[in-house]
């Protein structure tokens, strides 16, 4: 396959995350961490590795007004033959974090019905506090969901703030 691979693109994404999330905690900033700051360094990288990207992608069927359910990214290869990538961010934060990602996942597997694709991959990243209990409410999540990691990585800077990314893989599918 030429061009970009998913793969590099979730470990540079995932990689940058937790580099401008180091960055972020030595301007003494991580306590306004959400997942909206990590946005801007998710657009960088995924531009430069030649993926078109749209935020906030609607796959909701509703007409007229109200709240659509939406993605929080979808990422098309510029250089490959229709290869689409949907992406929902989490962030944990310090204390005593709840985790739920049953919708995300829900909006993951729906995102099938609303583009069109030779591949689509859909990924959920969590990332922020990896604290020992976030990791177990993590491991937990993983275990009651049938997941399996994609790409996982953790740091502690000097103020003892445990820092990581987390990835799992919720759809890989071929269009016939």
């Amino acid at each position: 396959m030429k061009g970009p691979k998913p793969r590099n693109l979730i470990v540079a994404i995932s990689e940058g995350i937790l580099g401008y999330m180091l960055y972020q905690s030595r301007c003494g900033i991580y306590e306004a961490y959400s997942e909206y700051l990590l946005y801007d360094p998710i657009v960088r990288i995924s531009k430069d590795k030649n993926w078109k990207i749209e935020s906030e992608f609607s796959v909701d069927s509703k007409k007229g007004k109200g709240d659509k359910q939406r993605i929080d990214f979808l990422f098309t290869s510029l250089t490959d033959d229709n290869i689409k990538i949907g992406l929902e961010i989490k962030y944990l934060k310090y204390g005593n974090s709840s985790l739920d990602i049953k919708k995300d996942m829900i909006k993951i597997n729906s995102l099938k019905n609303f583009v069109d694709y030779s591949i689509l991959y859909g990924f959920i990243i969590i990332a922020g506090n990896h604290s020992d209990s976030n990791v177990k409410k993590i491991n937990n999540l993983a275990d009651n969901l049938k997941l399996k990691y994609y790409y996982n990585r953790t740091f502690d800077n000097q103020f003892k703030k445990n820092f990581g990314i987390t990835v799992f893989k919720v759809i890989e599918l071929k269009n016939k």
